[in-house]
């Protein structure tokens, strides 16, 4: 399942997603002061083979000047870990993606 969600502050992608930990400096170097900053983002549910583990693609592009450059990142994480409890809660108002 895929879901878009509007609203997802920079601060938050940043500092308790981690989404731009493994994306070269280069290509974040503009935006990542800017803590007001909102951006589109997509997330979908994977398959994950750990037990208690769950993994998560985000997907979103990040706009330097005229240049559009979009990044897939995956995570896995432990259910009841803070990403896990922050997923939870983003997503519990849709449908039910969490056995």
């Amino acid at each position: 399942m895929v879901y878009t969600i509007k609203c997802l502050m920079l601060t938050t992608m940043r500092d308790l997603l981690n989404i731009f930990d493994d994306i070269p400096y280069k290509y974040i170097k503009d935006i990542i002061n800017d803590d007001d900053d909102t951006y589109n983002i997509e997330i979908e549910r994977l398959d994950c083979d750990k037990i208690s583990w769950y993994k998560t693609r985000f997907t979103f592009e990040i706009s330097q000047g005229l240049d559009s450059k979009k990044f897939v990142v995956d995570k896995e994480y432990i259910g009841n870990s803070i990403i896990g409890l922050f997923m939870y809660n983003l997503l519990d108002d849709e449908d039910d993606i969490f056995p």
